[in-house]
């Protein structure tokens, strides 16, 4: 499966990286998994990934949970909550 990845705010800033194209083992199949897969790089990586901080996800605009499955070529974001005022 191969998949585009985009990292917004601290995220981005945390992996010097705004995003990236991936192609998936196919063990790969839900967002906790990818998740794990990222944070297994180690490093900065898995501060961002294993860490306390909340982190939302959405494929193709949507915003989903962990146990959402993945959809081959599409996007999937990765953020900090975001809240208003």
């Amino acid at each position: 499966m191969k998949i585009k990845i985009l990292y917004f705010a601290r995220l981005r800033d945390n992996l010097a990286s705004s995003g990236e194209e991936i192609e998936l083992p196919s063990s790969i199949t839900k967002i906790s998994e990818l998740r794990a897969y990222l944070a297994s790089r180690g490093g900065k990586w898995s501060e961002a990934f294993n860490g306390s901080k909340t982190i939302r996800s959405s494929i193709n605009f949507v915003l989903l949970a962990d146990d959402a499955d993945l959809i081959d070529r599409s996007e999937v974001a990765f953020f900090p909550p975001i809240t208003g005022g």
